[in-house]
């Protein structure tokens, strides 16, 4: 069932002439399926469109295995190596055009933000905790959640000691199933989960800094860097 979740400052109606300290903010409104579908309103003390400068272009490389014979394999994912952030990572596994999965046990920081920006993602928290920094609010984690992460959210992951994750992406719409919902949305009592097992945003801090802020966005399976000069969590 749908439910309205709200942080900040928001005017009393929506398209409206909203301030902070004078100054006009700007209103996003983020959604799929343009004015029909599920939506979002941000304000921003900047133009979330602004960007100061082009970084690199990196594009996605596979290395693909096709074994000739049709035989079951063994994959010792615990093994694997440590190295690189919540993003750079990432091992992949498997992929086909509906899903990717990867696993991907960091040893370092992000000193970025992200925005997957071909596809929703999911990642599964086997073993750490911290907070999912996003443009909507902060989501602390802990070993046996599962993280979703809509396409177009802007994040930064703020880990606690190790960490150990399994990661799908996928280009469809990660959403719950229509035979978990009743007419109204409301979960069902056969659910898996329920509406108390679902966590959203709890707090919500405006950052004012300026300085270069480097935004890495997947697109065209690649990762275009853009650098703000602005601090991207910048919702009121």
């Amino acid at each position: 069932m749908p439910f309205y979740q709200r942080l900040g400052e928001v005017p009393r109606k929506r398209h409206i002439q909203f301030r902070d300290n004078g100054t006009l903010l700007t209103e996003e409104v983020m959604g799929l399926e343009g004015f029909v579908g599920n939506e979002s309103i941000l304000y921003h003390l900047q133009s979330p469109c602004r960007v100061m400068k082009l970084g690199d272009f990196e594009e996605i490389e596979r290395d693909e295995w096709v074994p000739e014979a049709h035989a079951h394999r063994l994959f010792n994912t615990y093994d694997v190596d440590l190295g690189g952030d919540e993003v750079t990572g990432r091992r992949l596994l498997m992929w086909n055009d509906d899903v990717e999965i990867s696993l991907c046990r960091p040893d370092a920081q992000m000193g970025y933000f992200f925005r997957n920006g071909e596809g929703d993602e999911v990642i599964f928290v086997h073993e750490g905790s911290g907070t999912l920094e996003t443009n909507f609010g902060e989501v602390p984690y802990k070993d046996g959640d599962y993280v979703v992460i809509p396409r177009g959210t802007t994040y930064r992951f703020r880990a606690e000691g190790p960490q150990r994750y399994l990661v799908f992406e996928t280009p469809g719409l990660i959403e719950i199933p229509r035979r978990y919902r009743n007419q109204y949305g409301q979960l069902l009592e056969g659910a898996p989960y329920y509406h108390r097992d679902i966590h959203p945003p709890t707090e919500l801090h405006t950052h004012r800094e300026k300085g270069e802020f480097p935004v890495k966005v997947r697109v065209r399976e690649g990762y275009q860097t853009y650098v703000l000069d602005y601090h991207p969590f910048d919702v009121v």
